[in-house]
């Protein structure tokens, strides 16, 4: 598949991962949730496009939350994770 091409895939959402998505966000204090959406979202679509997938699965989500939010706030993401039953240690992210 060319670049071209890849960049005019359609990128969907699992539905379960973006139900993940949605209660991790809404996690994020109000004056800062718009901005954590705007950061993240695009982040795991192109991390399921650079993967040759059209939709984007929890790995895809995981990774995105990793490297765009800021590590000081790691902590209270975990525990957010935690909540949604999502084991990040298994996409190699630390405990």
């Amino acid at each position: 598949m060319s670049n071209s091409t890849k960049e005019n895939v359609e990128i969907t959402w699992d539905e379960n991962t973006k139900k993940q998505l949605d209660f991790l966000i809404s996690k994020i204090p109000i004056v800062l949730r718009s901005t954590g959406k705007r950061m993240v979202t695009p982040k795991a679509e192109s991390i399921a496009k650079k993967d040759g997938r059209s939709m984007v699965c929890e790995k895809d989500l995981v990774d995105a939350f990793f490297k765009r939010i800021p590590a000081s706030f790691h902590v209270a993401m975990k525990k957010d994770m935690k909540e949604c039953n999502i084991d990040w240690t298994q996409y190699g992210h630390p405990e």
